[in-house]
């Protein structure tokens, strides 16, 4: 299937047309963005205060012109005094603050790796409730190393870190050349040639092009002294099935002299549940059977306790002439070579981050494509506190999911339709949500957060462009940081709007208390408005620029539907 949006690299062909403009993949993720409708929690508590000023103009006016009608003052000076109280009444400089406010966050931000795209974003970023995070990337370095691995039902052991092509193998305690090892240089072969990442060296360093999880195989192929240059000359592809996140196997044909071979790699369930048999055991090659699989299972659940990311790697010979497989030509006919575990180390700023998201009151969730047991552990890892999911989530129902992803932050094998649903739950909960993503397939759940946010490394263009932010160093700390800022502008713009209500206020009970004392009016018509233009304006400015508070991120942030101000706080900043 060729989808539109899509670019083709390689090659060429005909294809037959089967739906066009909104019945397409694209445009049923342009509708659900368009469904998604935009809440911005500063515009609705915008909306909420001009209400209630609206509510207190009015009947301000009306108190006033009953009251100085009963007292005798003459009507055109009344009618003036009133006209000026409604000047006065309303915070003529409130938007000119706000801008400038979330102007100033958004430089402040910008130090600090965080890109606005969306001004009215900072204030919201500030008052967020969950942080929804991708893991790989984020939360670590996505810098994949190969550990361990599981074949012919012996735990290896791999050392080197990062894409450096030098290591040891150590089998059964003591150090092996890989070379002597058939089994271990077949599945090792496997996970090369299944690969579409180069690695290349510039000066002294190693570099990666392509995914990090495939640039983990290519190392680990080097590391065994396997030449992939001649093994792919040797071997040439003639076919492959592209790695889908539904499917999550990358499946590729090669010809090896008069015969083929099929080769897989991809997430272990669905590996094995295309194998019929299994390589490397003391007999060779044999059906692989129900124990067969609970060991592969154990051992894969045990390297993801420990937060590896494992791969199962299989493999097919086929005789005579070339037949392109398909995923269900393979059920029951794949040889399983092995699993291999490779670390991605958390980045070194994540675990503070994510304790000063718990003292905020804010609740970070990990949504991956990983397996549970690899997401569970680099939960813990980071810092993660009491990390709980939802299993087999596709067949909870939204009502259901609503109800149990308040006990649930990790969520492993997600699609990323799923991700829509899990921050639709989290929304139908109260929570002010942000929601981070790269592909465009992620574009709908950004669409549908309060907050979205794009990785400026790794992200598409599609997912910057409906994005409030973009990390510029895809780090999950600057999320956090970001969440300070927003705090500190979101209380900064507090400020000033009741010390502009305050003073606007405070002018309206001079003149009401004057009229119930039947003294005459301590202020003209002009003076109002002279007071008025000079409080509201200048004078606001030191508090919208005024530095974060200390112990910021040690208050929770406000209820979902908390207004900008109270009555009480109101009459308090008054009465001050």
């Amino acid at each position: 299937m060729v989808f539109s949006g899509t670019q083709v690299v390689a090659g060429h062909g005909e294809a037959v047309v089967v739906a066009t403009g909104m019945q397409t993949q694209m445009g049923e993720i342009a509708r659900t963005v368009q469904e998604a409708a935009e809440d911005i929690p500063i515009m609705r508590r915008l909306a909420h205060f001009s209400r209630w000023i609206i509510k207190a103009v009015v009947f301000v006016m009306a108190f006033t012109l009953i009251v100085g009608l009963f007292r005798g003052y003459p009507r055109y000076e009344l009618f003036l005094v009133v006209l000026s109280q409604l000047v006065s009444a309303i915070p003529e400089g409130l938007p000119v603050a706000l801008t400038v406010a979330l102007s100033i966050g958004m430089y402040r931000m910008a130090k600090r790796n965080v890109l606005i795209r969306r001004l009215a974003a900072i204030e919201t970023l500030g008052s967020v409730t969950a942080i929804c995070t991708d893991k790989t990337g984020t939360l670590t370095r996505n810098e994949m190393t190969v550990t361990r691995a599981f074949i012919g039902f012996t735990d290896y052991e791999i050392t080197g870190v990062g894409f450096v092509p030098e290591g040891r193998f150590i089998k059964d305690g003591r150090e092996i050349n890989p070379a002597d090892d058939e089994a271990f240089i077949q599945a090792v072969k496997i996970g090369g040639l299944c690969n579409n990442a180069k690695l290349y060296r510039e000066g002294e360093i190693w570099r990666l092009f392509g995914d990090p999880t495939e640039g983990a195989l290519v190392v680990l192929a080097y590391k065994a002294g396997i030449d992939l240059d001649s093994l792919t000359h040797r071997m040439p592809r003639v076919f492959e099935i592209p790695f889908d996140s539904a499917t999550k196997l990358m499946v590729t044909l090669h010809r090896a002299g008069d015969k083929n071979v099929v080769l897989v790699k991809g997430a272990l369930e669905q590996v094995l549940a295309l194998c019929g048999s299994v390589a490397g055991a003391a007999e060779g090659i044999r059906a692989i059977t129900a124990e067969d699989r609970s060991i592969v299972e154990r051992i894969a659940h045990e390297y993801g306790r420990n937060a590896l990311r494992v791969i199962a790697l299989a493999y097919q010979e086929v005789g005579g002439a070339i037949t392109l497989p398909s995923i269900d030509s393979l059920r029951g006919e794949l040889i399983l070579a092995g699993i291999v575990a490779m670390m991605d180390p958390p980045r070194e700023e994540v675990p503070g981050a994510m304790q000063q998201c718990y003292e905020a009151g804010i609740t970070p969730i990990m949504i991956t494509g990983d397996h549970l047991a690899t997401a569970m552990g680099v939960a813990r890892e980071v810092g993660m506190r009491n990390p709980a999911t939802i299993q087999d989530i596709e067949r909870v129902s939204d009502d259901e999911l609503q109800d149990r992803i308040k006990d649930a932050n990790v969520f492993a094998r997600v699609l990323p339709e799923q991700k829509f649903r899990i921050v639709n739950a989290l929304k139908a909960n109260k929570q002010i949500v942000a929601m981070t993503g790269d592909g465009i397939n992620d574009v709908p759940a950004l669409a549908n957060s309060h907050v979205s946010i794009a990785m400026g490394i790794k992200g598409t263009d599609a997912a910057k462009d409906v994005s409030h932010l973009v990390l510029t160093d895809d780090n999950f700390a600057s999320i956090v940081a970001g969440v300070e800022e927003g705090r500190g502008i979101k209380d900064n713009i507090k400020k000033a709007i009741y010390f502009l209500l305050s003073t606007n206020f405070g002018e309206i009970a001079t003149l009401l208390l004057a009229l119930l004392l039947g003294l005459p009016l301590p202020l003209a018509a002009a003076q109002i408005l002279w007071i008025n233009m000079v409080t509201d304006g200048v004078i606001v400015m030191p508090l919208i620029t005024e530095p974060k508070e200390r112990g910021i991120m040690k208050r929770r942030p406000p209820p979902y539907d908390e207004p900008f101000i109270t009555i009480l706080n109101h009459r308090i900043h008054s009465s001050i």
